[in-house]
């Protein structure tokens, strides 16, 4: 008896995935609670999602934990490159980089370079 007890009290404290939206002023009428992907993933716990609303994001994103990443479609949503890429740890500009013992899910984004 004592030992159910302490399960269901451990089951109770287990986190569950969450939900997190991303929109921006590119977005409307789509919103979400952060403006970026980044703001979105470093508060992120791993195994959340990550919901992008369409429209086009003008940063670098550094996926550091087991997440799922969705945009809402590769027609609707894309990823540009900022004017300033910062070097990743290999000394490369990358764009998306995936880093650490993580697994992430990455669908519905077009992603691609600033044009100049």
């Amino acid at each position: 008896m004592l030992l159910a007890a302490c399960l269901l009290a451990i089951g109770a404290t287990a986190s569950q995935a969450a939900t997190l939206t991303v929109g921006n002023a590119t977005s409307l009428p789509c919103t979400g609670t952060f403006l970026t992907i980044q703001s979105a993933i470093t508060a992120a716990s791993p195994g959340d999602t990550i919901s992008v609303c369409p429209g086009t994001y003008n940063e670098q994103v550094i996926v550091n934990r087991s997440l799922t990443l969705t945009g809402a479609g590769s027609a609707t949503t894309t990823i540009r490159a900022p004017v300033v890429l910062t070097d990743d740890p290999d000394g490369a500009k990358t764009l998306v980089l995936f880093t650490g013992p993580i697994t992430a899910e990455f669908s519905g984004f077009t992603v691609h370079e600033r044009q100049f």
